[in-house]
């Protein structure tokens, strides 16, 4: 079955199903001679199955811990493991109630003693937490630092991107209005750390510093915005939530953003953190699979480390001519892929390096069905066009007999 004939069948998005393979929820599908998915009809009960664990409360690393417990053993005692997992999930569900019905009855105590500023009441040292029953829960309230207490700063709020604050806070960034987005800033505090989206089990979310990255970027004043919502507490490695995990950095390198990429990381980002659409890979990976050149160059500039396809697609051939001058060159496989990133970014001279190393000329990758020719038309260089054809490169359709 195709993606979509098992999306559609489990009532879930494609990149739902992409997402799983990469979490390894769902292994990864065999392939047609034309490069699509091909999944076993047995898919889709996998996917419900997740889905329906995950409305129970289960998380997606709880569920891919029991499927490779299940599959250790398989047809041996599953129903004990599955019980045994149920029940401890209970035990946390029954403490959450228990939790938030603390919580409730606090808030009711505050409401209905008449408190001039309910904010005031629960920050106070002598604090105590009602208990679900009505009763005093704990102690004095722990203080931030303390154990068993949040670390001071690191607790993110979602709200949705239709409250009126979110949608301020968007209109400024994308307007490069600092001073009022830094107003916004100081009128409500814990504003740089929030999240915008919702938290539902399919749902997304991301943070400011995504909203100052997301495609197609370059809005102005963006580095000083960056800038600004890192000074007011931004995290600036925090991940999208959704059927990827990129950081702004990704998104930034998606955007062919240079400024944007640089405050980012001036401001400590993590330049090589996994989590790209392309691959779980770093924003290099991003930037090269989006031809973002510019930014693909910065990141290389700046530190970021390259493998044997981003030294291809960036003609880098230093690196290239160091991956083969010793005795163990790399496989002829990672030769190929690298020769048609060479093709994908044009790069005319690492693609006939690559080409005398033993790359195989109208290599298919898994990830798209277009032959190197195919994908160097795309790049809009007619030298390399040019000399590919003169070599007897085919293109994916004429490989077909189409």
């Amino acid at each position: 079955m195709r993606a979509g004939q098992i999306a559609a069948a489990a009532n879930v998005n494609v990149e739902t199903l992409r997402y799983y393979e990469r979490r390894g929820l769902l292994d990864e599908p065999a392939r047609t001679l034309g490069g699509r998915r091909c999944y076993p009809s047995s898919s889709v009960g996998r996917v419900r199955m997740i889905k329906t664990m995950q409305r129970l409360g289960f998380s997606l690393n709880e569920i891919a811990d029991l499927l490779r417990a299940l599959a250790s053993s398989p047809g041996k005692g599953h129903e004990v493991e599955v019980r045994a997992r149920a029940g401890v999930k209970l035990i946390e569900i029954e403490q959450k109630i228990a939790d938030l019905s603390a919580m409730r009855d606090t808030l009711r105590v505050a409401v209905a003693g008449g408190c001039d500023d309910p904010l005031a009441y629960v920050q106070d040292p002598a604090f105590v937490m009602v208990g679900a029953s009505g009763t005093l829960r704990g102690g004095p309230r722990a203080q931030a630092g303390s154990p068993g207490s949040e670390p001071e700063g690191q607790l993110m709020t979602t709200i949705s991107t239709e409250d009126p604050v979110a949608v301020a806070a968007a209109a400024a960034i994308h307007t490069g209005d600092v001073a009022t987005l830094r107003q916004l800033l100081g009128d409500n505090p814990g504003l740089a750390r929030v999240r915008l989206g919702d938290d539902d089990l399919d749902g997304m979310s991301r943070t400011l510093l995504h909203v100052v990255t997301d495609w197609p970027g370059h809005f102005p004043n963006g580095a000083a915005t960056v800038a600004v919502l890192v000074a007011a507490g931004a995290e600036v490695d925090a991940r999208f939530r959704g059927p990827h995990e990129e950081t702004p950095l990704h998104w930034a390198a998606s955007s062919d953003d240079v400024a944007v990429l640089d405050a980012l990381l001036d401001a400590g980002a993590d330049i090589d953190a996994p989590g790209a659409v392309i691959a779980d890979g770093p924003p290099l990976a991003d930037a090269t699979a989006f031809r973002c050149w510019n930014v693909a160059y910065r990141l290389v500039e700046r530190g970021a480390q390259t493998n044997l396809y981003a030294a291809g697609a960036l003609g880098l051939m230093d690196r290239l001519e160091a991956c083969y001058a010793g005795g163990d060159a790399p496989p002829s496989d990672e030769t190929s892929r690298a020769f048609w990133a060479a093709c994908h970014g044009g790069r005319v001279t690492a693609a006939q390096y690559l080409l005398a190393e033993g790359a195989e000329l109208d290599w298919i990758p898994p990830w798209e069905p277009l032959t190197p020719l195919d994908t160097a038309t795309t790049s809009g260089s007619a030298e390399l066009m040019a000399w590919l054809h003169a070599r007897g490169a085919k293109t994916a359709s004429q490989l077909r007999g189409d």
